[in-house]
């Protein structure tokens, strides 16, 4: 079952973005550096694009694109609710559900990566009790911040200082640990 909402998720977003084609347009060099890619939310997770929360009803993804302009990498985490993916899925709804942007990020991606387009939120983990989601952001300095999100809410909030790069951190159900280098 959670191939399918992975499978769903990924055609409904593909279908849901706005493409306006010219006539005669091949696909170029800009196409290929601008294409949104879905990308792994941790490093040992090679085939692991979404993250379900504990309690089942959500999940996110993370996406990611190079931007010309600024010569950087834009990533989105984005959720969508389990039961709507479901319920379109079987056939009892007959409109798309849409994710929602929980945040966004861009950099220019100063971290080793094995990967091109490496996207700059990484890391994403569940709270035990389905109400935050945890993931580093890597900002403009090159380091990488604890950040939250809040799968009710467009609200994210920064945990740790621009100064400290986060290495690793771990959840427990009362407190949130982690390693970080200055």
């Amino acid at each position: 079952m959670k191939k399918q909402f992975v499978t769903a998720a990924a055609a409904l977003t593909l279908l849901s973005t706005n493409v306006t084609a010219k006539a005669q347009h091949l696909f170029d060099t800009r196409d290929a550096i601008e294409m949104s890619r879905f990308s792994n939310l941790t490093p040992s997770d090679e085939h692991a694009p979404v993250r379900f929360s504990p309690d089942g009803r959500y999940f996110v993804f993370v996406t990611s694109r190079g931007v010309l302009a600024s010569d950087e990498i834009e990533s989105r985490m984005w959720i969508y609710s389990s039961h709507r993916v479901g319920t379109f899925l079987r056939g009892a709804s007959t409109m798309a559900p849409q994710p929602r942007l929980l945040a966004t990020a861009r950099s220019t991606p100063e971290q080793f990566s094995y990967a091109s387009y490496s996207s700059v939120i990484t890391n994403v983990q569940w709270s035990s009790d389905s109400k935050s989601i945890y993931f580093l952001v890597q900002s403009h300095s090159g380091n990488r911040r604890l950040s939250r999100a809040f799968p009710g809410s467009s609200k994210v909030s920064i945990l740790t200082p621009e100064n400290e790069d986060v290495v690793r951190y771990v959840l427990t159900s009362k407190a949130v640990a982690y390693v970080a280098v200055n």
